[in-house]
């Protein structure tokens, strides 16, 4: 699992996007039917105009209790990983038993409305803290925790302070005539801080020569005289605030306000001990996107996280979206900076999920929208960026750049691969600078379709876990909601799929189609409880080996006779019985895991029997286990054509052969039919209530 999902022989295999049981194998039918159900939901519009007020009102009917009950069975349950962190890491470790990584997020969210006194952000701290050593604990240097800043200070202080420095680079792009990114990259002489002098507006405020010359004087400068914009030490734990009051132009005596003072400098001090612990425990920092508002505060304070801590390893990752028209030139001016201070820069590109909220203020305060007119612009913005950053990986050294393709387009996925196929990258780790240095993501709950087969090819993937109770969780999941319904061609074919696993499952578990095939053998794996390992045997069912049949229903509940294969003390196979047979299926049964170190010397014994008869690899794999920890860590182990996954807690195998054959007699298909019907939900829920 530490080397991102790679294959055996180290090389990244073919991506099968439209494979059902790879995309959806690990989850039950029950979460496959509320899967398809949610998906339904997403297209509801009165769902996505009024998802708010109908929890409200349905909180007021029926209380907390019910209403958290009915979000948890739906909306709350497909996308968010739990209530608490302990919920959250038992996801992570799912996932990671799948090779998919997490990028575990608190789910509280801050708005303009809220002024608190700093309890609020404490907490979160203390919970960003724990997912920090949760992770840690995993002893995987590749989990992510992801963090807000706005969760982490006052979003009025932010938004206060993002507006003065837009309005400082409004006014000096007008005096220097360059533009903010050429302010910020690299430093200029102070003549060019002169070249307009008619025009000294602030903002709303005019501001005087002395005062503007003053604010000059003050700026940084170089050994050779040049002013510096960058604004060097916001994050210092000392004189942060000196360093915003030498940035930005102050007006009215804004900066002089010892509250606002007070809120930054414990934002700051909250953030530099989550990253320093963060680096400390191995764990890597993810700093989310928010709002556009907040753009100009959150992006040099993204950038000095950059600066300060990730000169040998991206501690830091910038999240930018592809949905703002200046999302070309963030990225940009970031790449340049890292170069200048030859430190590592980690990128998580994404389309943006604020758009209609975007929008709607734009509109209400009368200032142009900051999101592209259009989605294929956004599209077309996106892929351009993966471009620029896949040129900037093979034009530098190894691990300087690191990118997270975190998208649910498929087109951009694969818009990825080309480029990294034709700049032949597939090829193998440690020596590719690919592998370790480019990832994708998607969110929890959505685009399994495209997250698990990249996991299955060998590509490092993430999944975005949210977890919160279902109140702070509310807003997260009306966007993913409008989400789903932007993208409904997306939606639709991410259905299809969920339903063809369906039908999959239904039939295939039980239904093993034998051609001319003379003996079945089933090896049974059982765990004994007077033993610390495993016994493996093999049964041969003599009914079997002589139906003429050319299909049949298998049955357990045949005559059977026992042939021992590996016992106890691990000695080699000997039977030469079993190596005389045939075989066409393998069913793997064992108790309850009771440790890993169990589990995996089970995979140890199966590996043995088919490194002994590896005619067992061609044949289908129908495992019986209690955990999908045991079956996602054998199906990692072997290389086994196909394996299906039940949970014990359903119907015996004795009763299912004649369950299911009654089932498919009542939609009358019959043991030779070569095309299975299309099956109904109905049909899919009345047959898992009986």
């Amino acid at each position: 699992l530490s080397n991102g999902g790679l294959k055996r022989n180290g090389t990244v295999g073919e991506v099968k996007f439209g494979d059902s049981k790879i995309a959806f194998g690990h989850k039950t039918k029950i979460q496959l039917l509320r899967s398809m159900a949610v998906l339904k939901l997403c297209s509801t519009k009165m769902v996505l105009d009024c998802g708010e007020d109908l929890f409200k009102i349905l909180r007021w009917t029926f209380g907390d209790r019910i209403s958290n009950s009915l979000m948890k069975a739906t909306f709350y349950g497909h996308f968010v990983a739990g209530e608490n962190l302990h919920d959250a890491v038992e996801t992570v470790k799912r996932l990671k038993a799948r090779n998919v990584r997490s990028l575990l997020d608190y789910c509280f969210e801050q708005t303009l409305d809220n002024d608190s006194d700093g309890s609020v952000e404490e907490c979160t701290l203390k919970t960003l803290i724990g997912c920090i050593d949760a992770l840690a604990g995993l002893n995987d240097p590749l989990q992510m925790v992801a963090i807000k800043l706005t969760s982490l200070g006052c979003p009025k202080m932010l938004l206060t302070l993002s507006d003065s420095w837009t309005r400082t680079l409004t006014m000096v792009e007008r005096r220097t005539g360059l533009s903010w990114e050429n302010l910020l990259e690299s430093p200029i002489a102070a003549d060019k801080f002169n070249l307009n002098n008619s025009n000294l507006r602030c903002g709303d405020h005019q501001l005087t020569a002395e005062l503007y010359n003053k604010w000059l004087d003050n700026l940084r400068k170089t050994d050779d005289g040049l002013v510096d914009l960058y604004p060097y030490g916001i994050l210092d734990r000392v004189d942060a605030w000196k360093c915003i009051k030498r940035m930005m132009l102050a007006d009215c005596g804004m900066l002089d306000d010892e509250n606002l003072q007070w809120k930054y400098e414990a934002m700051v001090r909250r953030l530099n001990e989550i990253v320093d612990h963060a680096v400390r425990r191995n764990v890597r920092i993810v700093v989310d996107a928010e709002q556009s508002y907040f753009l100009p505060m959150t992006n040099i304070l993204s950038l000095e996280l950059m600066r300060k801590y990730c000169k040998n390893e991206p501690a830091v990752f910038i999240t930018y979206q592809a949905y703002l028209k200046q999302a070309n030139k963030l990225v940009a001016n970031a790449l340049q900076l890292a170069r200048r201070w030859q430190c590592v820069i980690g990128t998580k590109l994404v389309r943006g999920a604020y758009m209609e909220h975007e929008r709607q203020r734009a509109l209400l305060l009368g200032y142009p929208s900051p999101i592209n007119d259009t989605y294929d612009l956004t599209n077309e913005t996106y892929d351009n960026i993966l471009d620029l950053l896949i040129k900037e990986i093979n034009s530098r050294q190894i691990g300087k750049v690191h990118l997270i393709c975190a998208t649910h387009n498929e087109q951009s996925v694969k818009h990825l691969l080309a480029n990294l196929k034709s700049l032949q990258v597939h090829s193998t780790r440690p020596t590719s600078k690919w592998a370790d240095n480019i990832s994708f993501g998607q969110l929890y709950g959505m685009c399994d379709q495209i997250s698990f087969p990249l996991a299955e090819a060998g590509f490092l993937v993430y999944k975005y876990l949210p977890f919160g109770p279902v109140g702070e969780v509310l807003p997260y999941l009306l966007r993913r909601a409008q989400e789903n319904s932007a993208v409904m061609e997306k939606t639709q074919f991410e259905y299809n799929l969920m339903k063809q696993e369906l039908k999959r499952r239904l039939f295939c578990i039980f239904w093993l189609k034998m051609e001319n095939v003379p003996k079945e053998t089933k090896a049974n794996f059982e765990n004994d409880d007077d033993s610390d390992s495993s016994t493996v045997t093999a049964i041969i069912d003599d009914d079997l080996a002589t139906s003429d049949d050319d299909s049949e229903i298998i049955g357990l509940n045949k005559a059977e006779k026992e042939i021992p294969v590996c016992g106890n003390d691990n000695e080699q196979f000997s039977s030469d019985s079993l190596a005389q047979c045939p075989l066409h299926s393998i069913s793997l049964e064992s108790g309850e895991a009771k440790s890993d170190a169990e589990t995996e010397e089970t995979s140890r014994l199966i590996e043995g029997l088919l490194d002994e008869y590896p005619t067992l690899g061609e044949c289908s794999l129908v495992s019986v286990h209690q955990t999908e920890r045991e079956v996602a860590l054998l199906e990692d182990s072997l290389n086994i054509s196909e394996s299906f996954w039940r949970n014990d807690t359903e119907i015996q195998w004795v009763e299912d052969a004649k369950e299911v054959m009654e089932f498919l007699e009542m939609l009358g298909v019959s043991r030779s039919d070569e095309q299975l019907p299309e099956l109904s939900v109905e049909q899919i829920e009345m047959f898992l209530n009986e």
